[in-house]
């Protein structure tokens, strides 16, 4: 590990001792080095999670919780995204969704580069028949519990337009190399210091241009300021047709945005941990989403990244969304529309979304019939 230019911890694997501009140092020998192992862990913990003991003082803004939660996402590359590690990581993810009850998973993606120790690089060919491999071991290992992963390409949203175009370019060739994996594509990270989507519409607006259809699954207005070009990202979202909206924290402030939204079924990605983990909002009772529940607007519940904060699969938003969303009316209705949404708004085919809501059914029958004889053995007691 060592730290790089912007004094942010970097892990990465060698075959020997690099010799670099970085200071890279064993994490065994410091570790073994160190008065307190314990400590040191922590330290490791603190720079590849967002978990600290006093939030409100280690993140004092949203610019500064966002600032290490970025830092989060570069100190994890280098240990995901090597050779040896990447296809363990990716099926350990999704085992801990499995676990979860999750049946489905739409997982979004830069497709960095993968190295491996000697510094050779795989390309990206490479990376997307791993997570085929993957995908394919899952589907055996649990044939009755889970219906596989997709995948939305992305870009980050601070980068050129002309990286932006050939990032749809490669999405357009490998959607049509992997069709039924392959879905879509997005713009990530922080919206309000990234560039809006009408800034990069001519490149969004390419694959109509030549006749080919690309989903989009645009992250817009995940921002509490209102008037401001991240808010207004919501409108153009809709405009350009998106598959979903990401967040869409702000689009209560817009009336024709939620108007629009719901009239071409678009749902909203709601990620209730990770809107107060980022300081959007304190108290989930006050979130945006609960106005959108009360009227019935298609949502979909989602964890966004649960391993940052200390947890694993979606049970904790559901509960948070649960309580917190649904107010005093929410019961098991609620729940089971949710749960439903998540197959309707998927990016699967229509034989997919079939096979995957039977299953689902049967799965919802016997949570009910656990619910009831829990519910005589109470009474019973």
């Amino acid at each position: 590990m060592c730290l790089d230019e912007s004094k942010e911890l970097i892990f990465k694997f060698f075959a020997s001792h690099p010799s670099s501009e970085c200071e890279w140092k064993s994490v065994e020998k410091m570790r073994q080095a160190s008065p307190d192992p314990e400590v040191f862990d922590q330290m490791l913990l603190n720079n590849v999670t967002m978990l600290v003991e006093n939030p409100e003082e280690a993140y004092p803004s949203q610019n500064a919780v966002w600032k290490h939660f970025l830092a989060v996402f570069k100190a994890l590359a280098g240990l995901v995204f090597y050779g040896p590690g990447v296809k363990d990581f990716v099926h350990r993810a999704m085992v801990s969704m499995i676990e979860d009850n999750v049946q489905y998973v739409e997982m979004r993606s830069l497709l960095p580069p993968v190295y491996e120790a000697d510094g050779s690089i795989h390309d990206m060919q490479w990376l997307m028949e791993s997570l085929l491999d993957v995908n394919t071991q899952l589907l055996k290992e649990y044939p009755t519990d889970f219906s596989g992963f997709k995948l939305i390409y992305t870009s980050d949203r601070k980068v050129s337009r002309e990286v932006i175009r050939d990032a749809i370019n490669t999405t357009l060739q490998l959607q049509a190399k992997y069709p039924n994996f392959m879905v879509g594509y997005d713009l990530v990270a922080h919206e309000d210091a990234g560039f809006t989507l009408l800034h990069f519409i001519n490149e969004l607006l390419y694959p109509s241009q030549i006749g080919q259809n690309l989903p989009f699954f645009f992250h817009a207005g995940e921002t509490d300021w209102y008037g401001q070009s991240t808010d207004i990202n919501i409108l153009d979202a809709i405009l350009l047709n998106t598959s979903r909206i990401g967040h869409g924290y702000a689009i209560t402030k817009h009336p024709w945005a939620m108007q629009e939204a719901k009239k071409r079924d678009i749902p909203l990605e709601v990620n209730p941990i990770s809107n107060q983990v980022l300081k959007y909002v304190d108290d989930l009772r006050n979130h945006p989403a609960v106005n959108l529940m009360a009227v019935d607007f298609p949502l979909v519940i989602s964890a966004d990244d649960p391993s940052l904060w200390g947890v694993s699969g979606l049970s904790y938003d559901y509960y948070a969304a649960f309580m917190a969303l649904g107010g005093a009316w929410a019961d098991l209705g609620t729940l089971k529309k949710l749960a439903k949404n998540s197959i309707k708004y998927s990016a699967m085919s229509i034989e997919e979304k079939v096979h995957t809501m039977n299953i689902w059914e049967k799965k919802w029958e016997k949570f009910i019939e656990e619910i009831d004889q829990t519910s005589i053995l109470h009474f019973s007691g």
